[in-house]
């Protein structure tokens, strides 16, 4: 029998993630640039819950408190 993984991850908010985008006059290209994280991972984690290490990677680039973002 197979083991299931569980994962740790974290969900962001969306509009919160768009937002932030707004006001710092970024888009998801510039974010994914920036933070190395393709930009269908960002697609993704505006959708689903993502790696930590994923979204430390967003947070860095954004230059923003993961409370600023998240759910």
């Amino acid at each position: 029998m197979r083991e299931q993984k569980t994962s740790v991850g974290i969900r962001l908010n969306r509009e919160k993630l768009i937002c932030t985008l707004i006001n710092k006059g970024l888009t998801r290209k510039d974010l994914s640039e920036l933070s190395g994280v393709s930009a269908s991972t960002i697609l993704a984690a505006e959708r689903r819950e993502i790696k930590i290490d994923t979204a430390i990677k967003l947070i860095k680039a954004l230059e923003v408190k993961i409370e600023e973002i998240k759910e």
